[in-house]
């Protein structure tokens, strides 16, 4: 009777020690899409120790980015200045997202954390959601789909 061969257990014997095998990912030999499961999703929010963020710190730091913006803007056009806000960092930045005003919490390529009243964190992918900034009494809104990767500001 002849053996299978078992493709994980092969894949798995040429992976050399300190790989991303050992670092907990997982292989899928399947053709199903991947679906994260919720399980999944609330690990990587642990990652940013979230119970140690408060909505209230945020106000203060919300200040320091609005300096920030000032500084960025100069004495810029609010066209002008769509260009350069458009690449600057917005954590710490008071958002609009979702019909819910909250603080970036973090910014990753992909996602933003965002903190609202009552400590609860979410996690809104770029790619699905739009969302607004309110500065000096002008809403800048900032379409999903525009958003690239590497977007960020060199200075």
């Amino acid at each position: 009777m002849a053996e299978h061969f078992n493709v994980e257990a092969h894949y798995e014997s040429k992976i050399k020690k300190g790989s991303i095998k050992d670092q907990g990912s997982v292989l899928r030999f399947t053709r199903m899409p991947f679906e994260p499961k919720k399980k999944e999703i609330q690990k990587g929010l642990r990652k940013i120790a979230t119970e140690r963020f408060k909505y209230s710190d945020f106000e203060d730091i919300n200040k320091l980015h609005l300096e920030y913006l000032q500084e960025l803007r100069g004495g810029l056009s609010s066209s002008a200045f769509m260009d350069i806000l458009y690449k600057a960092e917005l954590t710490g930045a008071k958002i609009e997202i979702a019909g819910r005003t909250g603080f970036v919490l973090e910014e990753r390529k992909n996602s933003l954390f965002v903190i609202f009243p009552g400590n609860l964190v979410k996690i809104y992918p770029k790619k699905l959601w739009d969302f607004s900034l309110e500065f000096e009494g002008i809403k800048y809104l900032f379409f999903s789909e525009a958003l690239k990767k590497g977007r960020f500001l060199k200075i």
